[in-house]
């Protein structure tokens, strides 16, 4: 997860690292939400914001939400690629151990 800013985007590193679930209030406080809403009121509050924004024309909707997400896709195109690498090389390092674990106690059974 990254935050926008700097200051938030030094909060996300531990977070990545170390991810534990934060309250409602430290997402606000973060900036990773706009806003709080009682327990219970969510939904609620999602359709009110849904109606006003649908009283919008929608060529406004429709280049508010290319606006919003183009960066996404840009991000995406260009880190997907890095992250596979890091997963295919996690992945074959995990097989490597389990390998060499699994013929560690293969021996161990073994009578010279």
């Amino acid at each position: 997860m990254e935050l926008p800013g700097e200051r938030r985007k030094s909060r996300s590193v531990p977070t990545n690292l170390n991810p534990q679930p934060i309250t409602a209030r430290t997402a606000h406080e973060w900036g990773v939400v706009a806003e709080v809403v009682p327990n219970g009121k969510a939904l609620a509050r999602a359709r009110e914001l849904a109606s006003t924004y649908l009283l919008k024309p929608e060529v406004t909707r429709r280049n508010t939400r290319v606006h919003f997400i183009q960066p996404l896709k840009e991000r995406i195109v260009r880190e997907v690629g890095y992250g596979l690498a890091l997963e295919g090389a996690s992945a074959a390092d995990l097989v490597k151990s389990m390998t060499a674990q699994s013929q560690t106690m293969g021996d161990k059974g073994r009578v010279a």
